[in-house]
């Protein structure tokens, strides 16, 4: 009897249950070249999605930039700028977060748009400190997006000149 009908056994009726159809899966990518491409063409989501937050950890010079939906994640880095380190999403190969390591120390001194980026990231932070003044929201918002723009555009002309890929 095929499967999802009912058997006798013994004089029992017992209902054998339908196979579950087949699921596919999406994972992440493999490779390290292949996490990096998807990342880039996923840069957009940096640029256009809102709910991406920018934190700066001094203690180990990183500006991190995570998703409205981060979570566990696989690292993929640029090849010839390993300080860039992209996060994608270990089910789905989302793109969910950007690290740039050695900030200060490296990346800011290689292009000034880094550098431009992380003084207004520390001018974001210091009005965020006297938000009580209503107009300042406003101000913290075209910050923010004004950061994830700055960020996108500048990780999206990186990886174009080292890697030669663009985004979509």
């Amino acid at each position: 009897m095929a499967a999802g009908g009912k058997v006798t056994h013994e004089g029992t009726a017992v209902t054998v249950p339908a196979p579950a159809p087949e699921a596919t899966l999406v994972l992440a990518p493999s490779s390290n070249f292949e996490g990096v491409r998807s990342a880039i063409e996923q840069l957009g989501l940096l640029k256009a999605e809102a709910g991406w937050t920018l934190d700066f950890d001094a203690g180990n010079d990183t500006l991190r930039f995570r998703g409205p939906r981060s979570g566990p994640a696989i690292s993929y880095f640029m090849p010839g700028q390993p300080e860039i380190i992209f996060r994608l999403d270990a089910a789905s190969g989302r793109l969910t977060g950007v690290d740039l390591e050695q900030f200060i120390a490296v990346l800011s001194k290689t292009d000034d748009r880094w550098g431009l980026l992380y003084r207004q990231y520390l001018l974001r932070r210091l009005l965020s400190r006297v938000r009580r003044l209503p107009f300042l929201l406003n101000l913290l918002a075209t910050f923010d997006r004004g950061l994830q723009v700055i960020a996108g555009d500048t990780i999206e002309s990186t990886a174009s000149t080292r890697v030669g890929l663009q985004a979509s």
